[in-house]
């Protein structure tokens, strides 16, 4: 069963703010997905599984986070199992069809987000097909 939000969303403003100092992603995380100031910034968000998220920030790296969804309240918890202090809480709202805007507090800043759909149609490998080529060295 595909999730509420399914699909990727590509993000078209971004803005986390919060103390002085203090980044959306824990030390831990920050070193581990090499990130340099500005690539936590959001670029995409993935949700192809029920309880998974991607999220991909501006250095390209993917960090995959655990996704309680309440789809009934629109809102969601998010988890890194790579570092347990990293917390998120976010709600979302659809102001159109292939819309999504989202609102909360990631690792105690604010955070907001627009993004839109991506039309799956339009990816390479689904409106063109794929071909095994099968070439022999001999």
């Amino acid at each position: 069963m595909k999730p509420p939000y399914y699909g990727i969303w590509i993000v078209d403003e971004f803005a986390a703010g919060g103390p002085a100092g203090h980044a959306i992603f824990t030390d831990k995380l920050r070193e581990q997905m090499r990130l340099q100031p500005g690539d936590e910034r959001w670029k995409s968000l993935i949700f192809d599984r029920s309880k998974v998220m991607a999220i991909q920030c501006g250095n390209d790296v993917i960090d995959y986070v655990t996704l309680e969804l309440d789809a009934a309240k629109k809102t969601a918890v998010l988890r890194d199992d790579a570092d347990p202090q990293w917390k998120s809480a976010l709600t979302f709202s659809r102001p159109g069809p292939q819309l999504l805007s989202i609102q909360g507090t990631v690792n105690g800043s604010e955070i907001s987000a627009k993004l839109h759909r991506v039309d799956e149609s339009k990816l390479p490998l689904t409106s063109r097909g794929f071909h095994f080529i099968n070439e022999h060295p001999f």
